[in-house]
């Protein structure tokens, strides 16, 4: 981890985080034939801790992607791969992650600090909430065991392919200009379908597949 005793880090690879402070990074190192460690990759990371779901349009997830596209032109001699963690994400999110060479999780749970669970009346306010509005907000500020199977298992076991679809991706000279336009939270939703949209041209220049998150009448409604 690059800060990890927790925090916001705003100096990756001896500067300031384009863009602004990541939520927090790491490093990963994978391990060659001889047990001695290989290739290191850049895992840029940010947590949306939010009550909504994301979608491919979602302007919080390019508060990231622009980040991390930054550091890539900055850097192009790094392996990286941006992690992008939230409380729930439309399916398409998923394959677009695949398709671009991130990688995402979800919590599927809302975690707020635990002290809230001090005082019995706000426990029981609680416990009413998410039972009659289907919440899920969990009081919990230690290691989530998921979250770190995420981290032990499942990003290492795409980490190689996922860093080298990020480096094309973000080589694409359309998409810096498409992220941080995407990442302002003042553009119209016609406007953002159609940057999402864009954005989804690029990936299938780039990976000759088909974008299957782009394009999506339902997104240009007004």
């Amino acid at each position: 981890m690059l800060n990890p005793a927790g925090g916001e880090v705003r100096v990756v690879l001896g500067a300031r985080v384009p863009g602004g402070p990541l939520d927090n990074g790491a490093w990963h190192f994978g391990v060659d034939a001889a047990g001695a460690p290989s290739r290191a990759t850049l895992v840029p990371i940010e947590a949306k801790n939010l009550r909504q779901w994301i979608y491919p349009r979602t302007q919080e997830l390019y508060q990231l992607l622009d980040k991390a596209v930054t550091l890539q032109l900055d850097h192009p001699d790094r392996w990286m791969v941006p992690v992008f963690v939230c409380r729930w994400a439309q399916d398409p999110l998923g394959s677009m992650a695949r398709q671009i060479g991130f990688h995402l999780i979800t919590t599927r749970n809302q975690y707020i600090r635990p002290l809230i669970l001090n005082d019995a009346d706000n426990a029981r306010k609680l416990e009413e909430i998410n039972r009659e509005f289907e919440y899920r907000l969990v009081p919990h500020d230690e290691a989530v065991p998921a979250m770190v199977k995420q981290f032990r298992q499942y990003l290492p076991a795409r980490i190689d392919e996922a860093a080298e679809r990020w480096a094309a991706f973000a080589a694409h000279p359309d998409v810096p200009d498409l992220v941080a336009a995407l990442r302002d939270d003042e553009i119209s939703n016609q406007e953002r379908a159609e940057f999402k949209d864009e954005l989804g041209r690029c990936v299938r220049e780039v990976t000759g597949e088909d974008v299957l998150w782009a394009a999506d009448e339902a997104d240009h409604e007004t």
